[in-house]
């Protein structure tokens, strides 16, 4: 009976880490073979290299499916599937959200997110890096008035040798240095946000109500309150209301924005935030059309709290 339950556990923790792991058409990066993928995809249309192999597509709106294999070997395992489409900037409905199928990613925060210069791209757009257990990438990159979008799946240790590992994070989680002191955010679960501040011991716990916008509550040794939060790259603007906070009268602040949001075109701008608000996958708790975003309306009347991420 032991030795029954010692191989039950050493399976189960075996498995442990393969839970959740993202997969295209059954194919899995990281387990799947070559002869797994032409099972599935059928011959490849052309090598771009000894180990990256573009396939036929089976939707119609995804441009180029490629795969890059470990090495050159008839039995070579996959490492990266990823899926590309343009979006037509004229039309107003969201083409790449469908045909990527960006479902799985819908209410979950990145771990990470670069602009489109910090990974050597031309044109302005980003990068969002979901770690454990998807190890997926989706980028977003802004050609004239289109966009092109890839979402690619990964093996868990070439996500590990790309993925960024220094410099602030690009999203809400981190370390930041603020007007309340040092404050420390991390994720609960997909879409959860909880941290702490140095200042009276602070902790808090917040929402997510737009992409980059958070609202919650406060607690520290002084009492306790509401704040709504906008993130914006590597800086936040904040307000907070409860004790001791000292909020100017009828005065609505105004967010910081990032160099690359400016950099961004109004035309493209426009469609990256219609795709944001599409909810298909790169959106997270997006306002409806018709709902003023905090990023246009402003934050509420409190107490600016203002943060730049620390490296």
């Amino acid at each position: 009976m032991n030795k029954i339950l010692t191989t039950i556990t050493v399976l189960l923790f075996a498995c442990a880490t393969c839970v959740g792991q993202s997969s295209y058409k059954g194919l899995t990066p990281g387990q799947s073979t070559r002869a797994d993928v032409e099972r599935v995809l059928g011959q490849p249309v052309k090598s771009v290299s000894k180990t990256l192999v573009e396939y036929e597509s089976p939707e119609d709106d995804v441009r180029r499916l490629y795969v890059q294999y470990r090495n050159e070997s008839p039995t070579a395992i996959v490492e990266r599937i990823e899926r590309t489409c343009v979006n037509d900037g004229s039309d107003a409905h969201d083409t790449c959200g469908p045909a990527l199928n960006l479902g799985p990613l819908q209410g979950v925060l990145e771990d990470i997110e670069k602009s489109s210069s910090d990974v050597k791209q031309q044109a302005p757009g980003f990068v969002r890096y979901y770690g454990a257990p998807r190890f997926m990438v989706f980028t977003l990159i802004a050609k004239g008035t289109n966009t092109d979008e890839r979402l690619a799946f990964y093996s868990k240790e070439l996500y590990e040798s790309v993925v960024p590992k220094s410099g602030c994070t690009g999203t809400i989680f981190g370390t930041w240095q603020t007007d309340r002191g040092r404050m420390t955010v991390q994720r609960v679960g997909d879409s959860g946000v909880q941290g702490t501040y140095s200042k009276n011991n602070g902790t808090f716990s917040l929402r997510v109500v737009e992409r980059g916008g958070y609202q919650g509550t406060w607690k520290d040794n002084t009492g306790t309150g509401e704040m709504t939060l906008l993130h914006d790259r590597d800086t936040f603007s904040a307000t907070w209301t409860g004790p001791g906070a000292r909020v100017p009268p009828n005065e609505t602040q105004k967010p910081s924005v990032s160099k690359e949001r400016e950099q961004i075109g109004a035309t493209v701008r426009a469609m990256i935030e219609k795709i944001e608000k599409s909810g298909k996958g790169a959106a997270i708790g997006a306002t409806t059309p018709d709902e003023p975003s905090l990023r246009n309306k402003g934050l509420p009347p409190g107490e600016p709290w203002r943060g730049k991420c620390v490296p």
